[in-house]
């Protein structure tokens, strides 16, 4: 356990301009390994969050076995399946897909 961590990273953009009108677009990930907030470097990067669930320290993931918990752009939070496609991903991290609410 990390002093002061959290489980929940904000996905640093590669464009932070890109996906401004995306209202779906995920903002926040959970992760595994917690972090200390107070420690922007260590959020998770638009390329790591990409990889996929579940796939290394430095991507979302969970303790939970089905899942993880995200927020979206337009402030609404879900649980998405750990067995979701990593392209479906993507879509959703760049605000491309109408399914996320």
């Amino acid at each position: 356990m990390v002093d002061g961590g959290t489980h929940y990273s904000v996905i640093v953009r590669d464009d932070p301009t890109i996906g401004l009108d995306k209202r779906n677009m995920l903002l926040i990930v959970e992760r595994k390994d917690a972090i200390c907030w107070m420690k922007p470097d260590e959020e998770i990067s638009q390329a790591d969050a990409e990889i996929g669930i579940n796939k290394s320290s430095t991507t979302p993931g969970s303790f939970h076995t089905r899942g993880i918990n995200v927020a979206t752009k337009a402030g609404g939070v879900r649980f998405i399946a750990a067995e979701l496609k990593d392209d479906k991903l993507r879509e959703w991290i760049v605000g491309t897909d109408n399914d996320v609410q």
